[in-house]
């Protein structure tokens, strides 16, 4: 076990990277062991301020199980207990990334702070480069420039391909002849720092992703992506070109289409549902269109694909323009559904979404009337079960299950002409 040393240790990790990624203002301006105290005070009040506002990136950050923390970290004495009592008291349970330290609930802010440091410096511990770090020369080749003309070529090369996922940075350095060796991206980022040079990007960290961003756009980028995510939360999908324009309006930093759709993609969810026309969506993202087709095949097992979108767009009025191949790769890949010809099913993996009082309510009715009924009948019986006329109207105008037509309100699904055929579910 190591010996404790508390934070900030004197030649340690002042600001956690990751805290700054998340957007901590705090800056390493410190000179001796006040000012180091100061700063550290500063970062920590900052989490503690943002704590309900941490992003998602930073929750989700690795760190070690407590067994490994306490063994090979170096960590303050206070941490290491709560550490110690966290894990005294895990039964077993996995704890690994900044979420489930928080939810242990033994940690506290320093702590976490303590940790994202902790984990910084045992990085660069552990990280050797396999050959030689991009900033030496080769012996037997040593150019006139030096490691500096070493480190601007290789700025030179990464600027040119940015943005870009880091396993494609990886990639590209193992086949270009820039640097020798393949070395990680801690490893270049340190031989900048050693030189006290400019690292040429920035990295930014999102939903799953590692993007290497140009140091100016770090801000732009985080903008797209939280564009990206309350687009498709409001509406299920998206056009590459809806949040671009999204992004022009909130920011005088514009990203290009194709710098946009390369960080976009780094996102591990991300599903494109037609990458040439620019439709995309998330994977594993409860949004209102999703919740909206599950409510659908709580109520019926199948429904015509033309019959659903008129339905759903009653929730999300952009399905109306939205290409009848773009959506259904959407209730495919997205929801998990299956389509023959032109017939929605539900898979049995798919998770139905519960029904309110009222839903049940009225798919309860329609049901008993074989699927049909005229808004009148079926407004005198709501209204002998207890709803008022405004949740009536409401529930006609707005949810998914039922379609109007001519005085008529039909369930979604359960025409009486489709019964005869597949059968009423």
């Amino acid at each position: 076990m190591v010996a404790p040393t508390n934070y900030p240790r004197a030649s340690g990790v002042l600001v956690p990277s990751s805290l700054l990624h998340a957007g901590c203002p705090v800056t390493e301006n410190a000179q001796d062991a006040d000012g180091r105290a100061r700063v550290a005070a500063e970062v920590v009040a900052w989490v503690r301020r943002s704590f309900r506002r941490l992003p998602a990136e930073l929750l989700d950050t690795e760190l070690a199980e407590p067994e490994v923390i306490l063994k090979s970290w170096i960590i303050g004495q206070r941490t290491r207990g709560s550490v110690e009592r966290i894990l005294s008291f895990s039964s077993g349970r996995s704890t690994r990334t900044v979420r489930d330290y928080l939810r242990a609930e033994r940690l506290g802010f320093f702590g976490l702070v303590d940790l994202l440091a902790a984990r910084e410096e045992e990085s660069a511990r552990v990280s050797h480069p396999r050959d030689q770090s991009p900033c030496e020369e080769p012996p037997q080749a040593a150019r006139s420039s030096g490691s500096s003309g070493r480190l601007e070529d290789l700025s030179a090369f990464i600027r040119e391909r940015l943005p870009l996922r880091a396993a494609d940075l990886a990639q590209a350095l193992a086949t270009s002849d820039v640097v020798l060796a393949s070395p990680t991206l801690d490893d270049i980022v340190r031989a900048y720092r050693e030189r006290h040079l400019p690292v040429p990007f920035r990295v930014f960290r999102r939903g799953g992703a590692v993007v290497l961003v140009d140091p100016e756009s770090i801000s732009s980028a985080e903008t797209l992506l939280t564009s990206a995510a309350h687009i498709v939360f409001q509406r299920g999908l998206s056009t590459l070109r809806a949040v671009v324009e999204r992004l022009g309006a909130l920011t005088t930093a514009p990203i290009e289409m194709k710098a946009a759709s390369r960080i976009l993609a780094a996102i591990p969810r991300l599903r494109w549902l037609d990458e040439r026309a620019g439709w995309f969506s998330f994977a594993d993202y409860s949004t209102r269109l999703a919740v909206a087709v599950r409510k659908v095949f709580a109520a019926t097992k199948r429904v015509m694909l033309r019959e659903l979108k008129r339905a759903l767009a009653k929730q999300v009025e952009l399905l109306a323009t939205v290409p009848a191949r773009t959506m259904e790769a959407y209730l495919v890949q997205i929801v998990g559904c299956e389509i023959v010809d032109g017939c929605v099913r539900s898979r049995r993996s798919l998770v139905t979404a519960p029904l309110g009082p009222s839903e049940r309510a009225i798919v309860r009715a329609l049901r008993e009337k074989g699927g049909e009924g005229t808004m009148s009948a079926l407004r005198a019986r709501a209204a002998r079960s207890g709803m008022t006329a405004a949740t009536f109207r409401h529930l006609v105008a707005t949810s998914p299950l039922v379609l109007e037509q001519a005085g008529r309100l039909r369930l979604v699904g359960m025409s009486p002409a489709r019964n005869a055929l597949f059968g009423a579910p």
